[in-house]
């Protein structure tokens, strides 16, 4: 297999090159006279040597192939691809474990905003140019070559985040741009984003009106799941460039979520969202958005504020029965509900460090005393298990038990 870049190549060669998916893909390709290399987030994984969880990452592939003859090479081969991609030159394809997606070298013709007319052709420093940012046009072929027309390796370790030519064009092309930016900006730069790139984001930020909320919620995900730090970072940007009153026609607010780094605390994506929109108490501005049923409990779990009584038990010496029946939560609800004090973050320090116990009585234990599934079955375990928590969690099974005829 001879090489198509005649330019630096990486040494020694990753081992993600020998994944028998990979090389099956690449074999395919090349045994039908094409062209491909790694382009992409893998491509920055390899070079920064990070490392890559095969079974969570996308590869994505370019090649000199149009997608009818992608799936016409790798139809007979038993390999499941998907063709929904295929008007705008993408096969995704299913391989040994690994999600593939194999793009054809294209030219964006006309511009939609989200997809544009394209053209196919054969050249790989325009399809290149096409692309967002110069750190997502950096190619490797299957032998370790490296083609980077744009200089994205340098951005890449001068930790620079740069558009492809002209930011407002780019943006325009797909105005999810704006929020790839945010994510690749927060997780590769250490430089401050320019007042110039603020404002031409905050220029085009409307137009994230006009973007599905499956795509812009896709984005979120990612870009909120990074840790706490970063993801306030993101959330300022957002914040400036008014990108979130676009996405979710509410300003975020980073009062709460600011106090928070101060604590060991691991919070999912939506927890964090929750956090940054605390003082829209309905939620209903993701009434249109896919969320998972998971992600809907997490978020307006968060969204029910505690009434005065409420807080006065958690602060109470007896916190520890409050926070048992308040879930898991109870600690970021507190800080949702109230000022930022002193006494607030003390209790809530206390708070996180409480792991629930578990019940130690469960149904079967009153059945086999004589009791018949239903409501007086449930009524009496409610009992059982306030005498248990007030007893700080102390009491021992058997003694429950003996209070059954009490």
């Amino acid at each position: 297999m001879a090489s198509f870049f005649n330019t630096k190549k990486l040494k020694p060669l990753h081992k993600i090159f020998h994944h028998k998916g990979l090389v099956e893909t690449f074999n395919t390709i090349n045994k039908a006279n094409g062209k491909v290399a790694l382009v992409g987030g893998v491509v920055r994984s390899i070079l920064l040597k990070e490392k890559i969880i095969e079974k969570n990452t996308s590869f994505d592939l370019a090649t000199n192939l149009q997608p009818k003859q992608i799936i016409k090479i790798f139809k007979n081969k038993h390999i499941r691809y998907i063709d929904h991609g295929i008007k705008h030159g993408t096969v995704t394809l299913k391989i040994q474990g690994l999600h593939i997606e194999v793009t054809s070298l294209r030219k964006d013709i006309v511009s939609k905003g989200r997809y544009a007319d394209v053209d196919f052709h054969e050249n790989w420093e325009v399809d290149a140019k096409r692309r967002d940012l110069t750190i997502n046009a950096i190619y490797i072929d299957p032998l370790g070559n490296i083609y980077d027309p744009v200089d994205g390796i340098k951005d890449l370790f001068n930790k620079r985040v740069e558009f492809i030519g002209d930011i407002g064009e780019r943006i325009k092309e797909d105005y999810l741009r704006m929020l790839r930016f945010i994510r690749f900006q927060v997780k590769y730069s250490s430089k401050e984003v320019s007042e110039e790139k603020i404002l031409v984001l905050k220029k085009y930020s409307d137009q994230i009106k006009s973007l599905s909320k499956e795509r812009i919620l896709q984005e979120q995900r990612i870009i909120f799941s990074q840790n706490l730090s970063k993801s306030i970072i993101s959330a300022d940007l957002m914040i400036k460039t008014n990108l979130d009153l676009a996405c979710y026609g509410i300003k975020f607010e980073l009062t709460k979520i600011k106090a928070l780094q101060e604590f060991s605390i691991n919070l999912n994506w939506i927890s964090k969202l929750a956090i940054l929109t605390y003082r829209n108490q309905t939620g209903k501005f993701l009434k249109f958005f896919p969320l998972s049923s998971c992600e809907k409990l997490v978020f307006f779990n968060l969204k029910k504020a505690l009434v005065k009584k409420e807080i006065n038990q958690l602060l109470s010496d007896d916190w520890k029965f409050y926070a048992y029946y308040l879930g898991d939560d109870a600690a970021l609800r507190l800080l949702l509900s109230s000022d930022i004090t002193d006494k607030i973050k003390n209790r809530m320090k206390l708070i996180l460090k409480f792991t629930k116990p578990e019940f130690p009585i469960c149904g079967d234990d009153l059945i086999k005393l004589g009791f018949r599934q239903g409501v007086d079955l449930g009524n009496v375990l409610k009992k059982l298990e306030i005498i248990w928590v007030k007893s700080n969690f102390l009491i021992a099974k058997d003694q429950l038990l003996s209070e059954i005829n009490n």
